[in-house]
């Protein structure tokens, strides 16, 4: 079984067997905001599942390595990782396969994006079903790694207005997605409460 971000696309794919599942992550990179969190992280904060705008990673003391030009990617790769290894475990322990997921849409070789710029097809997330930002794999700029940290580009004021006139329905759109993920094996039943306790407690929708 393997997990791909939107990165390592298209040239790697191959298609699922009896003995292998590929799925697409869009909206990811190989190394993402995760790594701001991760190292204390219990698996019970909604704070992994908040939109974190950082241009800095940093080492696992806290101290910067290295600072890019713009916001890291902030998308939810790493719940999407925690499902695939309960998929697989349950694959080897139990032979019980994977979903088969969707491949990230593509035309002559390239990505296709829709109407805010993320990424069609794939493993889907709330993130991406209901945004509030662009999430991407491509390469950020500043210090040499940057080239690996994608980027997150925050919706401004008009769009998240128009698209959530109000708190309410932003948090219902994010839990209907949220169970759609949930439903489809792609998301943990526990990691999908917190990402239902940080969209209730978030401002998405409320006047500015």
């Amino acid at each position: 079984m393997a997990l791909a971000a939107i990165v390592h696309m298209p040239a790697s794919r191959q298609p699922d067997t009896e003995r292998f599942r590929l799925w697409e992550l869009p909206g990811a990179s190989d190394v993402d905001t995760y790594l701001d969190i991760g190292p204390g992280d219990l698996g019970n904060s909604p704070d992994t599942a908040t939109l974190l705008l950082t241009t800095v990673v940093k080492k696992p003391d806290g101290d910067p390595l290295f600072t890019c030009n713009a916001p890291i990617n902030s998308g939810p790769q790493h719940f999407a990782v925690n499902a695939a290894l309960a998929a697989l475990d349950a694959w080897v322990r139990e032979g019980v396969a994977p979903t088969s997921a969707p491949r990230i849409e593509t035309a002559d070789g390239q990505v296709l994006r829709g109407e805010y710029g993320n990424a069609l097809g794939g493993v889907r997330t709330p993130q991406l079903d209901v945004p509030i930002a662009t999430l991407n794999g491509t390469p950020n700029t500043g210090a040499t790694f940057c080239f690996i940290v994608g980027n997150t580009v925050p919706f401004d004021a008009a769009t998240l207005a128009a698209l959530y006139p109000d708190h309410a329905t932003y948090v219902a759109q994010f839990n209907a997605a949220t169970d759609r993920a949930v439903a489809a094996g792609f998301i943990l039943p526990p990691d999908a409460a917190l990402m239902k306790t940080a969209a209730a407690e978030s401002d998405i929708g409320e006047p500015r």
